[in-house]
C-alpha cells in the first residue's frame, strides 16, 4: 500500500528515481548472475582462452601470466555469481558495486585500447555500478533498506552493521 501512496504523490516524492534505481540494480544483478551461472553450468569453463587472447595494448603481455590459474577462474566465476545475487537482493550494495567495478576494470584493461575508441560496454557497466553505489540503491526495496530500518529501531546495531 505504501508504494501506491507514493505513486499517488509522485509530485512530492522521489518514487520515480527509486524505481529507476531498483530496475538498474536488478538489471545489473541479473546480468552478473546470468554470466556467472552460464560459466558454472558449462562445467569446464576457464578464463584461460580469454586471458591468452588479451594480447593487445599497453598491458598485453601481463594477462597471459594469469592463464591456467584456478584462483583466477574461481574469482571470476564466483565473483560474478555473488555480485549478481547481492545486487538482486540489494544486499551490501556499496561493497558489491565496488567489487563489480573492480571486476569490470580488469575486463576493461584486458582489451585496451577498446575496438571503438575509449568507450566499451565495460566502462558503461562501471559507471552504472558507481551510480548504484552512490545512490545507495540497496535501500530501495532491498536488504540494505531493511537493515537500515532495523538499525533505526535498535541503535546498538549500528556498531556492528555500519
Amino acid at each position: 500500500m505504501k508504494i501506491l501512496e507514493q505513486v499517488k504523490n509522485a509530485g512530492r516524492t522521489m518514487v520515480v528515481p527509486h524505481v529507476s534505481l531498483l530496475l538498474l540494480r536488478v538489471g545489473m544483478g541479473a546480468m552478473f548472475l546470468w554470466a556467472g551461472l552460464d560459466k558454472l553450468l558449462a562445467g569446464d569453463w576457464t578464463a584461460t582462452g580469454y586471458l591468452l587472447n588479451a594480447i593487445y595494448g599497453s598491458f598485453g603481455g601481463i594477462w597471459a601470466n594469469f592463464a591456467n590459474n584456478w584462483m583466477v577462474d574461481g574469482l571470476v566465476l564466483w565473483g560474478m555469481i555473488l555480485i549478481g545475487a547481492a545486487l538482486l537482493l540489494g544486499a551490501a550494495t556499496r561493497w558489491t558495486a565496488l567489487m563489480g567495478t573492480l571486476l569490470m576494470l580488469f575486463f576493461y584493461l584486458t582489451q585496451l585500447p577498446p575496438e571503438h575508441g575509449l568507450f566499451s560496454d565495460r566502462l558503461i557497466y562501471m559507471l552504472a555500478l558507481n551510480v548504484l553505489a552512490m545512490a545507495r540503491a540497496g535501500t530501495y526495496f532491498g536488504v540494505d533498506g531493511w537493515l537500515e530500518r532495523t538499525e533505526e529501531k535498535y541503535p546498538p546495531l549500528k556498531l556492528g552493521l555500519g
